[in-house]
């Protein structure tokens, strides 16, 4: 329901926003002797503020085309190396030799916001790590046709992403994919696979809620299943 809402709400205000958007750039062009007077600033600022809660966001680009080594600058070129129909695997590759360098496979919430997120955390790893990150497609995007996506296919994925890495690789999780990612890498231990990562880092993860409870965790935990599956689980538009 919520989904439906939004996605008609972004529709119904398509038109506003445009108007909003040339008011914008008329009431602030160089050419309006008042532009810079406190009532068209303030005017120029509240239709910004529409224009960006009416917009609907693409995901931005990485904007990662180097990193320094050794006081070098290094050029770096982003590959897709392993596609799926709700993930694509990235790396960052770089385009000098560095031999020895650990392995990192950095992993992105798909919770509603873009991989790009992590931009910075990418670009700190550049320069001692070979990195590569989850990059998560909207789910709109995706056909009804590749089927449905479970916590089970969320673990099965990183599992196959770390597969394809093969051993000696680092797993960093982010926030929301910290549960699939331990559950992953508890499951590849207890069958001896020889892809289990060397080290897994857990940031800002929901592992164990009721350690230091949040309102969000109190709010939730007065809530039963049924609950959930009517106002949190909903179906994507048409």
């Amino acid at each position: 329901m919520l989904y439906e809402l939004n996605a008609q709400y972004m529709k119904m205000v398509s038109p506003w926003h445009h108007v909003a958007n040339c008011t914008r750039q008329i009431i602030s062009s160089d050419l309006n002797p008042f532009a810079n007077t406190p009532f068209y600033r303030t005017a120029s600022a509240s239709l910004e503020l529409f224009e960006r809660l009416t917009t609907s966001y693409e995901e931005p680009e990485w904007g990662l085309d180097s990193t320094v080594i050794n006081d070098q600058t290094v050029a770096i070129a982003e590959q897709v190396v392993y596609q799926k129909s709700f993930c694509k695997l990235l790396h960052f590759r770089r385009l000098t030799d560095q031999p020895n360098q650990p392995r990192v496979l950095i992993i992105a919430p798909m919770s509603g916001h873009f991989a790009t997120l992590l931009r910075g955390t990418v670009r700190e790893f550049l320069p001692d790590h070979e990195t590569y990150i989850t990059d998560w497609r909207n789910v709109r995007d995706v056909p009804l046709s590749e089927g449905s996506f479970s916590f089970d296919d969320y673990v099965e994925y990183i599992m196959e992403f770390i597969a394809f890495l093969g051993p000696n690789i680092h797993v960093i999780a982010v926030c929301q994919p910290c549960v699939p990612a331990l559950v992953a890498l508890s499951v590849m231990h207890m069958e001896n696979d020889k892809n289990t990562p060397s080290s897994m880092t857990l940031m800002g993860g929901p592992v164990d809620a009721r350690i230091s409870p949040t309102e969000v965790n109190d709010y939730a935990s007065d809530k039963d299943l049924e609950w959930f599956e009517k106002n949190v689980i909903c179906k994507v538009p048409n």
